[in-house]
């Protein structure tokens, strides 16, 4: 006879919306150390081609951005290995890709935050333009989709910047359990070097807390009823809207909403052992905890 039992990670979960602040959890980081590991990349048909190596200097230098190695386009023709595209102009057109070859997983995080640092000199403008740009894929990279907020097109800087993108400008960060991303760059033959480069890749959780979530001030308690299989949900005040849980594929499989009612109780008789996440909301609150089953 199959036995479940519950390991609640996190008991207790404050949901009091005085004093809101922000706890990250970096759910990805590289800065190249290790090399091109975990990246695919890419040549164009026009010589140009991703590589990673601590190169700063050439026939065109890139500034150092903080020592170490980065990622960045390089030319095969012209044999030189920095930010370097072969702008020959003729028959020089082409897109190179640098892609992650696994995924993030961000099912859970409230709120997904990606940075990275990058340069790009290229070419502005409708006609023979040179740019970089970023994609994201979440099925395994089978296919890809162009992110065009804050911006389309990553060009006409030629010094090291710090780029910024949200779930809130693409939500389809958000509950994804392999997340890819991939840089892209677009040579038309014309344009400035240096090329697109890319380091210090940053991907981070920036979940919801509160002042009473950090005193550790217990409003509402998670209290697992073995024999019953059931999850029970008590609150003291600021009792959560609403109460969903998914599946580590992003799939909701329990939702309950309009209520702020007390107590609340999640029947998991028919779950299937796993991990699972809970999210609670109040306000413009967003809270999760992971909740375990197994079998004995």
């Amino acid at each position: 006879m199959k036995k479940f039992y519950s390991s609640i990670l996190s008991l207790s979960l404050a949901l009091s919306i005085s004093s809101a602040a922000l706890a990250q959890n970096v759910l990805y980081s590289n800065d190249f150390t290790a090399g091109s590991t975990g990246w695919s990349l890419s040549q164009a048909n026009n010589f140009d081609l991703w590589v990673v190596n601590n190169t700063y200097s050439c026939a065109t230098p890139t500034p150092d951005q903080g020592g170490g190695n980065y990622l960045h386009v390089a030319n095969d023709l012209e044999g030189a290995f920095c930010a370097f595209a072969g702008f020959l102009g003729f028959g020089s057109s082409g897109t190179s890709y640098a892609s992650m070859t696994s995924g993030i997983n961000t099912i859970g995080a409230g709120a997904v935050t990606l940075s990275f640092d990058w340069l790009c000199a290229g070419q502005s403008g409708i006609v023979l333009a040179s740019y970089g740009t970023l994609e994201y894929s979440t099925n395994n990279g089978s296919t890809w989709t162009a992110i065009t907020s804050p911006v389309s097109q990553y060009v006409s800087q030629s010094s090291w910047a710090t780029a910024t993108v949200t779930s809130q400008q693409v939500p389809a960060f958000l509950n994804q359990s392999d997340l890819r991303l991939r840089f892209a760059f677009v040579n038309s033959g014309y344009g400035t070097n240096p090329a697109f480069a890319v380091d210090n890749i940053q991907v981070t959780d920036n979940i919801p807390t509160t002042v009473n979530e950090l005193n550790v001030e217990e409003s509402i308690h998670l209290t697992w009823l073995n024999q019953e299989k059931k999850l029970l949900v008590t609150c003291k005040d600021n009792c959560p809207e609403s109460i969903s849980i998914v599946d580590m594929m992003g799939r909701e499989i329990y939702a309950v909403q309009g209520g702020k009612q007390a107590p609340q109780i999640v029947h998991l008789n028919s779950f299937l052992p796993g991990i699972y996440i809970l999210r609670a909301t109040s306000g413009s609150q967003l809270f999760t905890k992971k909740i375990l089953l197994t079998e004995r």
